[in-house]
């Protein structure tokens, strides 16, 4: 029997045409595959991404105060963006940006400034290198001052008017790890300015077109001899806070800062305290008995709960020697996350007494 002519042509043009299509299909599935093998050797071959390498957060507190001498008010305080990189292994970035008071500008009462901005260099296991604007390393809260890390709903009165915090200045600083638990601090930064040499508060020039003929010398020893205690001490030293500005005083005004601070904790208790000392030299600081400014406080605290602590801090201060001031202070924290805190005290002093109310966060 001869096959059929016909149908073998069918059959033939069929398996052509079955053959073309594969083929077609082969080379699409094979386009596919090259364009996902170059989008992975691109994601491979690109920098660190910001979720690896580039860290975004914040923090802020809202207070509520009500203290004798001053019209009750709602202030937010703060409202802090923090910016860090990580270049390499031993090279970062870190920053943070600050609103005070919520709104600034003419005639407004806050203000933005930025309160550190530096580069960070790891250049072995035991020295770090930092350059920009850098806190000065001394105290509890001048370098980590987070609404939800320390107790009351504002800052420590002698952090405020002696250290004073937040304290930032441009600069170099140099951080060396002495072995065990010791570190060493130094740092050479813009210095303080006030024409009155008078004023340590107000003497911050912020970073902005300084005057430096005057350089601030920091130098930050603490140490953790045993798991529970921590112990600091920091001087700076000035040689003249009037940055030779000759323009109300004749002579040079230098200034020294010696500060010592130490925390205890065991199970639920800590107890921190802190003295902080200002020594100005020169007869306009004489006159004005602001030739030794100094402060001190101490503060036990209690957690009651993985929630809930509550606190007390005594605190004893003055920037004037005629004006010496007292003040205690009741309290508790009640954190509803780990980074979320509600806070509440007492404040008893001489003329102002009251109470605040906040709210603070940080991420």
């Amino acid at each position: 029997m001869k096959p059929d002519r016909k149908l073998l042509g069918l059959l033939l043009a069929t398996a052509t045409a079955t053959a073309a299509a594969d083929e077609t299909a082969l080379k699409q599935r094979i386009v596919e595959l090259e364009q996902k093998v170059d989008a992975l050797a691109a994601t491979q071959a690109r920098p660190a991404t910001a979720s690896s390498a580039t860290r975004l957060g914040a923090y802020g507190e809202l207070h509520y105060n009500n203290i004798d001498g001053q019209a009750p008010s709602f202030d937010f305080h703060r409202f802090v963006l923090l910016l860090g990189h990580r270049f390499s292994e031993s090279v970062r970035f870190w920053s943070e940006l600050e609103v005070e008071h919520a709104i600034s500008g003419d005639g407004q009462k806050g203000e933005v400034a930025l309160e550190q901005a530096y580069i960070d260099w790891a250049v072995s296991d035991r020295i770090n290198l930092m350059g920009g604007i850098l806190l000065q390393p001394a105290g509890f809260i001048n370098e980590t001052h987070e609404p939800d890390r320390f107790y009351g709903v504002e800052r420590p009165i002698v952090a405020k008017d002696i250290l004073p915090t937040t304290w930032a200045s441009a600069g170099a600083g140099v951080r060396l790890k002495l072995g065990g638990q010791t570190q060493l601090d130094l740092m050479v930064s813009e210095g303080l300015y006030d024409k009155n040499g008078l004023n340590i508060r107000k003497a911050r020039q912020k970073n902005a077109e300084t005057r430096s003929e005057s350089l601030g010398w920091t130098a930050r020893v603490k140490t953790r001899p045993f798991n529970g205690l921590d112990l600091g001490a920091s001087v700076y030293y000035q040689d003249d806070l009037t940055q030779k500005d000759r323009s109300v005083v004749s002579k040079a005004t230098p200034a020294t800062l010696l500060e010592g601070h130490a925390e205890y904790k065991t199970g639920p208790f800590k107890l921190r305290a802190l003295y902080a000392q200002w020594s100005v030299g020169g007869q306009a600081a004489r006159n004005a008995n602001r030739d030794i400014q100094r402060g001190w406080y101490v503060e036990p605290s209690y957690t009651l709960t993985d929630r809930l602590g509550a606190f007390v801090r005594y605190s004893d201060w003055y920037t004037d020697a005629d004006d010496k001031k007292t003040r205690w202070l009741y309290g508790v924290n009640y954190w509803i996350h780990p980074n979320v805190v509600l806070k509440a005290d007492i404040q008893n002093q001489k003329d102002a007494n009251g109470f605040n109310l906040g709210i603070g966060y940080s991420f």
